[in-house]
């Protein structure tokens, strides 16, 4: 499916020796005229799997090659697709009528003429007058000699464009031993690509395959598993990167990445380096980025063997480790614990510097993370990447507070439709040392990640601890719809992006502008840190616990 597209413009109708003779797709042997003739008193000559005499002795075509609108000599091959003027209601005819006296149906369905048998000649014509081969004629040709159905079948098929899907489906079911046409997952159909693995290399090319990348999303985060799913060593990686018409997003090939590590081939990476539509995106450069973090947790996972750590103690800890680019130290130090453990924690959760232990160690401020894959690993860990649509709750990094976007620590509430600079929102790098100002992030944000929440305009940004708020929200196993926050565009009615595609379940990244909204919809609310708002705004140079800010999260892909 990667070649160059051949159009094929003139049937291929030669014979393969000066006697006309006829080539059998299964005994992949010539018949001479004088053998044909000396056997022709025998009933077995008439099996469908031989050559009928009279087709070999004058240089004929069958009778039915003639219904199809073949010319009679079998040397004439001067025609195009288009110009064959079957007639499909004879054909049918004698196709059905194959058991009455006199009637060769069977025999003329099983000869081979140059390997190609009569049902692939049905399937070559594309003549619109008379239209494409009828469903009736198709059964009829795979009933009388069921051999017929061979990869060239399925050539021709993809190549013409005139065919009915009943016909396909018909193909499809008739290769019962799945020799030719094995269904690709459903992944791969949404990424453009035709339903039927055996489709041949010339049936379309990197401009035709026209995916859908918002379907491939939503299916990834519901069956990731199909990441993995390789045709003859390629796998839907590579497949999303060779594609010109419509070239794959960042986030989805980070998604097949995470996904399935492995896919992360030579082959993949050759084709990224050939896709022109792919120049000036971070494709290839995130992706040497993984490789580097895999090749470091490999290095990690061999040292921890070679110092005699067996497999039973890896999985005991019930840890992700993500290694990450390097971090400033005050970032290093942040030990980041899920939701769960930050409501619960009491002074037993806390290590000798007072710091929150967690099950869970997670890297923060990283472009590309690697997951090792682990058992029994927390549902919540497994959601790496922060994306619109998301239900989420915004915490303190000392797990100290959360945001209550409710007048139990605002001014006033705000409605979602007012779009001003205070609720349009930049997420950037918690310090001020490192703000939006001066070293702007770039890339995804993770879990775990520590961040700021700044105005559009960078000169403000939240703080949630006071004298900014009226009270301190500390009761995180608390919800309500002013604590459960919807992450959207800044805009409500942005809900896509340039290209059509909606921006659910598409990546947020740092320096997009976006608006945090009360989950219910009845509500219609959302965060503003304007003056009108908050008790005290906090310029974007504030720096304390309660603007270093992280996310819990409670749900994904919501639709609004």
């Amino acid at each position: 499916k990667k070649g160059t597209i051949t159009q094929k413009t003139n049937k291929d109708r030669m014979a393969v020796s000066e006697d006309y003779e006829i080539v059998s797709k299964d005994e992949e042997s010539s018949c001479s005229s004088s053998s044909s003739s000396s056997s022709s008193s025998s009933e077995e000559e008439s099996s469908i799997d031989e050559t009928p005499t009279s087709a070999v002795a004058t240089g004929k075509r069958s009778h039915l090659l003639i219904l199809m609108g073949f010319p009679p000599e079998v040397g004439d091959s001067d025609y195009d697709p288009d110009e064959i003027e079957p007639d499909w209601e004879a054909v049918g005819e004698y196709l059905e009528n194959s058991n009455t006296p006199d009637n060769n149906a069977q025999q003329d369905a099983s000869i081979a003429e140059d390997g190609e048998y009569p049902l692939d000649d049905a399937l070559w014509i594309q003549n619109y007058q008379s239209g494409p081969v009828p469903a009736i004629v198709v059964v009829g040709l795979l009933r009388l000699c069921p051999q017929a159905l061979t990869q060239f079948s399925l050539n021709a098929a993809s190549e013409n464009p005139t065919l009915t899907w009943d016909v396909r489906r018909l193909l499809a079911s008739a290769d019962v031993d799945s020799n030719f046409t094995q269904m690709r997952s459903e992944l791969v159909q949404l990424m453009g690509y035709p339903p039927l693995a055996g489709d041949d290399n010339d049936a379309y090319d990197q401009e035709h395959v026209i995916p859908n990348w918002e379907a491939v999303r939503q299916h990834l985060i519901s069956h990731p598993e199909e990441a993995a799913l390789d045709e003859d060593g390629t796998y839907p990686l590579a497949d999303a990167l060779w594609i010109e018409s419509k070239p794959v997003p960042l986030d989805v090939v980070i998604l097949l990445m995470e996904a399935c590590p492995e896919s992360l081939t030579d082959e993949a990476f050759v084709y990224a380096s050939r896709n022109e539509m792919l120049i000036g995106s971070n494709v290839l450069r995130c992706m040497f980025n993984y490789n580097n973090q895999l090749l470091k947790v490999k290095a990690k996972a061999d040292k921890d063997r070679d110092n005699g750590m067996d497999d039973d103690e890896e999985k005991d800890k019930d840890m992700i480790i993500l290694e990450a680019e390097p971090k400033t130290q005050a970032e290093d130090e942040i030990i980041v614990p899920p939701l769960e453990v930050v409501a619960s924690s009491g002074d037993d959760d806390k290590d000798d510097d007072g710091k929150i232990e967690a099950d869970v160690d997670v890297a923060v401020d990283s472009e590309v993370a690697v997951a090792v894959d682990v058992t029994d690993i927390p549902e919540w860990s497994k959601k790496q990447f922060l994306r619109y649509g998301d239900v989420v709750k915004i915490i303190s990094n000392t797990g100290q507070a959360c945001l209550d976007i409710g007048t139990d620590c605002f001014l006033r509430t705000t409605s979602c439709t007012e779009s001003t600079p205070t609720t349009r929102l930049i997420l950037d790098g918690p310090s001020a040392s490192t703000s939006a100002v001066s070293h702007p992030r770039s890339g995804p944000i993770r879990e775990g990640d520590v961040f700021g929440i700044y105005s559009e305009d960078r000169t403000l940004r939240l703080d949630i601890g006071k004298p900014s708020m009226k009270t301190l929200k500390n009761s995180l196993g608390f919800s309500s719809w002013a604590t459960d926050l919807y992450l959207a565009p800044a805009d409500a009615n942005a809900d896509a992006d340039a290209s059509g595609e909606k921006k659910v379940g598409q990546i947020i990244n740092y320096g997009d502008v976006v608006g945090i909204f009360s989950s219910s919809s009845e509500t219609g609310f959302r965060l503003n840190i304007g003056s009108e708002a908050v008790c005290e705004v906090a310029e974007a140079s504030r720096d304390n616990w309660g603007t270093h800010l992280r996310v819990g999260f409670l749900g994904r892909t919501v639709e609004r």
